[in-house]
């Protein structure tokens, strides 16, 4: 809209309800994302990620791994490397092509080290936090693109062999693809000692770069989270020790309260209690014995959803000292489920997504049918 804007200076009413009705369609298409945004996570003393930019490629490792055509974080592949270095020639300016292609070139170097983004550590575009993600949109339109490209070649082709052009461009593709990811596949081919190995109760360790198969799939979940193991915890137990880019490790082990949540500790009165657990998805099943009435705190963080059932009745959630969920249980056995449950209108916005989605593919049809 903004190269628009600078190349007509103004925009039509038209233009102007396009925008209306794009913003539109992209809320309906990802409304079930805001709704648990809003009930859950703002203004509900839940901290997420801390934003900042920390690792920013240079523009040459861009273009060296897109070079070598790598299936790497900072690569955009060979052929859309050279529709970035060739389009100003053969797009066209009659359409859109042109200002995707703008935009192409824009984002690739805003993800690179020449857009300055330390100064803008500290405003809502450092919440992206790895520059690199914006490669995705560059991808998007250098595919669009080169797709457009490829598609006027095949027309200028003598009648007959157009069919046979496309079949021949199919394996090329894949054979690009096979290659870009060979060192990964040389990698695992070549990494027995990375096997991930199950740890000894106690046992600490960072889970990265490690090869997992159908007998050691669970064993990843008794290792700590290379990044984001503390992300979205209640600030109440993130408020000892913590600052933007403390490692992982740091995060937990310097902080009293997390490291009872990921040690999952159950107290008991304050006290460190024994207890067992299942799994059901999004949902806990304890078995808590207690001698007496007491105040259990679960290590479960707690969000605005978060519901619990005791014995079979539901009971009140309350927020601990470490910002997880506390129950007031009776004597006995107590079987308790903690779940978490999300809000009516959480379910209204699927049925809405669901009719966007659907709207839009046959209303695509339905224009391209009818032209």
């Amino acid at each position: 809209m903004l190269i628009t804007l600078f190349k007509e200076k103004k925009l039509s009413f038209s233009r102007w309800m396009g925008l209306v009705k794009a913003g539109i369609l992209a809320l309906g298409l990802s409304l079930p994302i805001f709704v648990l945004l809003f009930s859950e996570y703002f203004h509900k003393g839940v901290e997420g990620p801390y934003s900042g930019v920390y690792i920013v490629q240079n523009l040459s490792s861009l273009f060296t791994d897109s070079m070598n055509n790598l299936a790497t974080w900072s690569s955009i592949g060979l052929i859309l490397l050279v529709i970035a270095l060739t389009g100003w020639k053969w797009v066209s300016h009659e359409n859109c092509e042109f200002t995707l292609y703008v935009m192409m070139i824009g984002i690739l170097l805003l993800s690179t080290a020449i857009f300055p983004w330390k100064l803008f550590n500290h405003t809502p575009f450092a919440i992206i936090q790895l520059p690199c993600r914006y490669l995705t949109y560059a991808i998007l339109f250098g595919a669009v693109l080169g797709s457009r490209g490829i598609a006027t070649l095949l027309r200028k082709l003598p009648q007959g062999s157009e069919k046979f052009a496309v079949i021949a461009v199919v394996p090329l593709m894949l054979l690009g693809y096979f290659g870009a990811i060979a060192p990964l596949t040389n990698s695992l081919d070549n990494s027995a000692s990375s096997i991930l190995c199950k740890l000894n109760p106690g046992q600490h360790q960072i889970l990265n770069n490690k090869i997992l198969n159908n007998k050691n799939y669970k064993d990843q979940f008794a290792y700590w989270a290379f990044t984001g193991e503390v992300d979205y915890y209640s600030t109440k137990s993130r408020t000892l020790g913590m600052r933007p880019g403390t490692p992982t490790w740091d995060a937990i082990t310097k902080n009293p309260r997390v490291d009872s949540i990921v040690e999952n500790t159950l107290f008991v009165n304050g006290k460190n209690h024994h207890y067992r657990v299942g799994y059901k998805p999004n949902r806990f099943d304890f078995d808590v014995t207690l001698n007496k009435p007491a105040t259990v705190d679960f290590p479960v963080v707690k969000y605005a959803g978060t519901d619990a059932i005791d014995n079979g009745k539901k009971v009140k959630v309350d927020l601990s000292q470490r910002g997880t969920a506390q129950l007031k249980l009776a004597a006995g056995e107590n079987h308790v489920e903690i779940g978490f449950k999300p809000p009516f209108f959480y379910y209204i916005s699927i049925i809405i997504m669901l009719i966007s989605w659907i709207g839009t593919l046959f209303l695509g049809c339905y224009r391209k049918i009818k032209k």
